[in-house]
Parts: C-alpha cells; structure tokens; sequence
C-alpha cells in the first residue's frame, strides 16, 4: 500500500473529522471494554437484596431504606463530581483520567458481598459504609464522564450511533453470558460460608483488567480540534462558569429532565424486576436455574440494536425507542397474566427487559443531543454537567427499586425462613415483576413522546451551533 493510499484510508476514519462515516480500528471494540465491565458490576449488584435478606437474614425493610438513603447522597456527589470533571484540565484529558474508578469499584464489590460474621446492626452499618463509597464516589466519577469521553473522542453523529449499536450488541452479548452464569453460580456456592466471595471474584479479576482497556487505547481529540480549529482561549479569556452559573444552566435544559426521567424509569424497571427476581423463580416458578434461559435468549433482540442508525433516518431516534418501550409493555402484561407457564415467563421477561434495556444502550445518545441543545439553549458547553442527571437518575431508579423491593417484600409477607411462600406472597411477587415495571414503562412512553420535538429538530440545533448561532438569534424555537 502506498503512502498516499494509507493516508487516504487513515482520513477516512479520521476521529476528528465530523463528517467522516467510518470508524477507527477496532473503536468499538476498544470502546465496549469498559462499559462491558461495569455492565457486569451492575448484574453482580442486582444480586444485593437476595444475598442481604437469604444470606445474610436481614431485614428487607431497613436494606431498602439504607439503599435509597445512599442514592439520595448522590445527589450532591453527582452534580460535584461532575463539576470537578468539566473542570479537569489533565495530558490525558478531561474525562479519561477517571476511567481508572473501575479499580477500586471492583475492589468494592467484592467487599460489598464478603460481610464479616457480626451482629447485625454491624452488618447494616458494613453494607452502608461499602455501598455508599462503591456508588456515591466511584461509581459516580466513572459515569459522569461516560458520553463526555465519547464526545472528546470521536466526532459526527452517525459513527456515535453506530458505536452505541454495535457496542450494544456486543455488550448485551457478553453480558448476557455474565448474566446467565450468575444463577448457576448462585446455586454452587451461594449457600457454603464465603460462597459470595468466591462468586464476585470470578468476576471481578478479570473485569478489572479489561475494564482498563479503553482507557489506555482512546485518546481524548486535542482542545482545538473539539473547538471547530478555533484557537484555545487562555484561562484568562475563558467565560466564567462558576457552580452556581453551571447549575443554572443545568436547570434550564428541559430536555435533559426528560431524559434522566425516562434513565429513571428504565432502570426502575430493570432494577426491580432484577431485584426480587431471583426471589420470584426460587418460589413461584420453582427453580432458580431457569433465569438462565432468559439471559441465554435474551441475547437475541440485541442485534435489533444494529437498525438504530438506519432508523434514526426514517423514523428517528426516540422513535425505535418507542418501539422497544411498547415490547416491554407487551412482555410485562404477559408474565403477569401467564406466570406459571414457564415459556410464556421466558418470552414475557425477554421481552420485557431488552425493551427497557434499549433506552439504557442509547441513553449517552440523546445526553450527546442534550449537550448540543443546552450550549445552543444557554451559551454555555456544559459536558460532564449533563452526564450528571443521567447517573443521578440511574442511581435513583436502582435505589427506588432496592427500597420498594424491600418494602414489597415485607408488605407480601415473604419469609426467608420458608422452603414454601403462602399463595398471596406469590401473587405479590408475580406482581412485582410485572405489573410495576409495566406502570414505569407507561411513564417512559410520556416522556418520549414529549422528547420527540428536539430529537427531530437536532440537525438544526448543531448547525445553528457550527454557525456561532445559540436560540436567541435562531429561527428555531425548541
């Protein structure tokens, strides 16, 4: 290959060129590494409420209550952290220097499911402690930079819709085989002393290394090239974006609140059938093993993914969304009216969750348009800001769901001490695996019905900003 070929190919992927299609080398495989990573420590912490009341014999209750007590803190730790991100002037970058948190969340985890054997006032206060720095400090730190590091690294829309597809695909993949072990894991060693130790280990040894891998292979763009080859202003030069002022700002970005509200929904969703899952096969369905199929089958609406940049032209973006939301209407309504045929469970839950975990694959897409919108909305370039709402958002579905898990549990009258629930703990579990995350998902149809305006006027907004217009002085009015 001659010199003027290889230079032709390389600006043919070039990360900096906003109108280039084709991706660099192995982008998306590079770029999936970490998120496969933490897709995993998510799978792995789905499991808490099951190991805290079967393992451990807490009280659902008081667990439910200390997990939304940790994601309310995260309110304030979300919005500092990524205040300190848009601030972070590094020869790494802005966001990719935060990306070294997958260390110590996986140390975390591992810690979170080793309780020592103390009373249980010790143990509530352990569970706290641990939970709270898993989740509130790095966790917090690693996904309020997640769509800034992808917006500093890679330009143009459409190779971002691809790497989010493709990315999906693989993650849901290989999460899935994750996702799939755990429950035979789970009947391994989830009942032999340090058993949950053994479990997180197996997966946290090698999720650590691999969730370095993007890290050390995607560089951040230089300032210049992500100010349109402007020069650099000196800080001196630059306008002040103080916290106050970035809150504001923040504030003023209706459709970010739409979209940390439809983050919030979907993660409810997934998070509280996740919850008492486990709970629901053990005792109504009659055999934990059989979770298994429904991580093994739910690989395959994952390559629906793929269509995502072809739909963002027909029907656009939010619009496949939709389509993914209705499934997950569909495959709730049927787990609820079918729950003791077991193949009708399998599909209703597939479907169900893969609707819901569409949104979740896509949801640094629309944070991306909402960074576009805010800086045309305000004058401000807000990044890190906006990833802020989401990963709030995220957190508090994930503790919302803990603590009504924990409630519903009660309130069904289940008891861990019995081989057989009576048949209105049945019936109450069946319903929260079904007729909750269904009402969620009514909820998330709102809002994207509602988001839909700016998701067809995006073009518009981005070239109202390659044209140094903002709202005040565009034709446009979102």
């Amino acid at each position: 290959m001659s010199e003027n070929t290889k230079l032709q190919a390389q600006a043919a992927w070039d990360p900096a060129d906003v109108h280039a299609t084709k991706l660099p080398p192995l982008f998306t495989l590079r770029w999936m590494t970490r998120s496969l990573s933490m897709a995993m420590v998510n799978i792995v912490l789905m499991q808490i409420t099951f190991y805290t009341t079967d393992t451990l014999g807490l009280n659902p209750v008081i667990i439910g209550m200390l997990m939304l007590g940790a994601k309310v803190f995260d309110a304030f730790t979300d919005l500092i952290a990524s205040y300190i991100i848009d601030h972070t002037h590094t020869r790494w970058g802005k966001a990719r220097p935060f990306e070294l948190c997958i260390v110590p969340i996986w140390v975390l985890v591992v810690a979170l499911f080793s309780a020592p054997d103390m009373s249980d006032t010790a143990k509530y206060v352990y569970i706290f402690v641990v939970y709270v720095l898993l989740s509130c400090v790095f966790m917090t730190f690693l996904n309020t930079q997640d769509s800034t590091y992808l917006r500093r690294s890679l330009r143009g829309g459409q190779r971002i819709s691809k790497v989010l597809s493709r990315k999906g695909v693989l993650q849901m993949l290989l999460s899935g085989l994750g996702h799939a072990a755990l429950p035979q894991l789970i009947v391994m060693w989830g009942d032999q002393p340090g058993g949950w130790t053994k479990i997180t280990l197996v997966y946290a040894v090698p999720m650590m290394i691999l969730g370095l891998v993007r890290m050390l292979t995607i560089k951040e763009l230089p300032e210049n090239v992500l100010n349109g080859n402007k020069p650099v202003e000196k800080k001196s030069e630059e306008p002040k974006l103080d916290f106050k002022t970035s809150v504001s700002a923040l504030f003023r970005n209706r459709y970010m609140w739409m979209v940390a509200g439809m983050v919030l929904v979907c993660h409810f969703g997934q998070n509280i059938v996740s919850a008492v899952n486990t709970h629901f096969f053990k005792y109504v369905v009659g055999d934990v093993g059989f979770m298994s199929y429904i991580s093994l089958i739910g690989v395959l609406p994952t390559f629906l993914v793929l269509f995502m940049p072809a739909a963002i032209k027909r029907i656009g973006a939010i619009g496949f969304i939709r389509i993914g939301l209705f499934c997950s209407l569909t495959g709730f309504a049927l787990v609820g009216v079918f729950s003791r045929v077991l193949p009708v469970v399998i599909v209703g839950q597939v479907l169900g969750t893969a609707g819901l975990g569409l949104f979740t694959t896509f949801s640094s897409f629309f944070v991306i348009q909402c960074m576009a919108y805010g800086e045309w909305k305000t004058g401000y370039k807000l990044e890190s800001m906006m990833d802020a709402m989401p990963s709030f958002a995220t957190k508090i579905g994930q503790g919302v769901a803990a603590s009504l898990a924990g409630f519903g549990l009660t309130l069904i009258g289940f008891n861990s001490e019995l081989e057989v629930q009576s048949t209105f703990t049945q019936g109450g579990l069946t319903a929260m695996v079904s007729i909750v995350p269904l009402l969620f998902v009514v909820l998330a149809l709102v809002l994207t019905q509602m988001y839909r305006r700016l998701d067809k006027n995006i073009m518009k907004v981005d070239e109202d900003l390659a044209n140094g217009i903002h709202a005040d002085t565009s034709t446009l009015k979102l």
